[in-house]
């Protein structure tokens, strides 16, 4: 049986207001109706992430909406104190505390499942935590336009500056020193 770890993606939100609603966004919807269709038969790790101040978490909300679908999965809380926003990096960092902390660190090599344009950034951040990868799925997602983002991810709405974010992100990690 397979380890693999779901990257987080956000909360839907409240129309008109952006506030978080406990559930996961179309992005994060996206990604999670994958990973039940084709990894069925695998643990699915929800990684630790943000709450967005509606008090449930993402990998909680994520795992509420897999509970029907996939039968083995693994809501990871934030193992770390962490009480600021959670990033890419801090998905990982959280993820490795997990296996450590349960002395199943080193893990066999992983599969890792994001939205594909964070996919590229949620590896770099993966390997840098000392995750072997051994096959990154990028999960195409497009937003339905009725659908509301949360204020934190605004840049959702507009692909272009959606990729550049990521760009800009990614120089970071890259540059950020390994675990």
């Amino acid at each position: 049986m397979r380890k693999v770890i779901v990257v987080p993606d956000g909360l839907q939100a409240e129309r008109g207001t952006g506030r978080a609603l406990p559930q996961p966004s179309f992005m994060y919807r996206g990604v999670l109706d994958h990973a039940a269709r084709q990894y069925l038969r695998d643990t699915l790790y929800l990684a630790p992430a943000n709450d967005f101040g509606c008090g449930v978490c993402e990998q909680a909300a994520a795992a509420a909406y897999l509970r029907k679908a996939a039968p083995d999965v693994v809501c990871v809380a934030v193992a770390y104190g962490q009480s600021n926003y959670i990033d890419t990096r801090g998905n990982a960092r959280g993820m490795r505390l997990h296996f450590e902390q349960r002395s199943a660190w080193p893990v066999p090599p992983i599969t890792l499942i994001a939205a594909r344009p964070h996919a590229r950034r949620a590896a770099l951040c993966f390997r840098k935590e000392g995750f072997l990868i051994e096959r990154l799925v990028a999960v195409d997602c497009s937003i339905p336009p009725e659908e509301p983002v949360v204020s934190r991810l605004w840049y959702y709405r507009w692909p272009t500056i959606h990729a550049t974010y990521e760009a800009l992100a990614y120089l970071r990690d890259l540059l950020r020193p390994a675990a």
